[in-house]
């Protein structure tokens, strides 16, 4: 499962990780829900997706988005 969405800047990128992504300071992003644990300290990772061309989700989809969108599970 993935997710398209478009950041702040107009940037489109597709999330590929299972977690819900949500916004976080102008883009989308992705938490594992997992947490590591290291040295008695816990980490989550974050993952922000990968950078698509402009134009790619509306060719994928046939829709237009913009950051006040919702993602496109796919």
């Amino acid at each position: 499962m993935a997710y398209l969405a478009v950041n702040k800047d107009g940037k489109e990128v597709i999330l590929k990780r299972k977690e819900e992504p949500f916004r976080f300071g102008g883009r989308w992003i992705q938490i594992d829900k997992k947490p590591q644990s290291c040295e008695g300290r816990v980490f989550h990772f974050t993952y922000f997706g990968e950078t698509l061309p402009f134009g790619s989700i509306i060719a994928m989809t046939g829709q237009k988005l913009t950051w006040e969108d919702e993602p496109i599970k796919i």
